[in-house]
């Protein structure tokens, strides 16, 4: 009876820490310590915009990142996976850091207004929220910037804005 109990402990040790190391799936690391995600990984046509947010990883300097769940990204910017073909959604994991690159392709024939009218309001509700407790975060979410480029929608708040968008037009043109 002894040899079963410690038999199902090591297991249940090695599972859990097995699961710890790899956040049961939702992150895995890149080798420059930055997060990324499975989910991400939906076909965009010739280039999947996980790799372009690794590239943007990659040759920027970003907080630690992760990437943003299904559920989230529809009750928080209010926009559903059909008005996604590709999407990545990634924001600081220091709360109080406003750092988030967002880069979605809507569907072929669809209006790229209404995601861009999400990104609008996501960004003016940052910035009601960041004025009175944290106004270094607010002047960075004031010159956050959100850019179209044909059927892609970008909203990106960081310091290296101008050298992010660059990397997202070289990179789905």
């Amino acid at each position: 009876m002894k040899i079963k109990i410690v038999i199902l402990s090591l297991v249940l040790s090695v599972s859990l820490c097995s699961c710890l190391l790899t956040s049961c799936g939702e992150k895995t690391a890149d080798n420059s310590g930055k997060t990324a995600s499975s989910a991400a990984q939906n076909d965009a046509g010739d280039k999947k915009l996980s790799d372009v947010y690794e590239k943007i990883t990659q040759e920027t300097s970003l907080p630690e990142m992760y990437i943003m769940t299904d559920g989230y990204i529809e009750s928080y910017y209010g926009l559903t996976a059909d008005m996604m073909e590709d999407k990545v959604f990634a924001s600081a994991e220091d709360a109080m850091l406003a750092d988030t690159i967002a880069i979605v392709k809507v569907p072929e024939g669809s209006d790229t207004a209404a995601v861009e009218a999400a990104f609008k309001t996501v960004k003016e509700q940052k910035m009601v929220e960041l004025e009175s407790y944290n106004p270094d975060q607010y002047q960075r979410v004031q010159k956050a910037a959100i850019k179209t480029f044909g059927q892609y929608v970008c909203y990106v708040i960081s310091d290296d804005n101008d050298a992010i968008l660059n990397i997202i037009e070289s990179s789905i043109a």
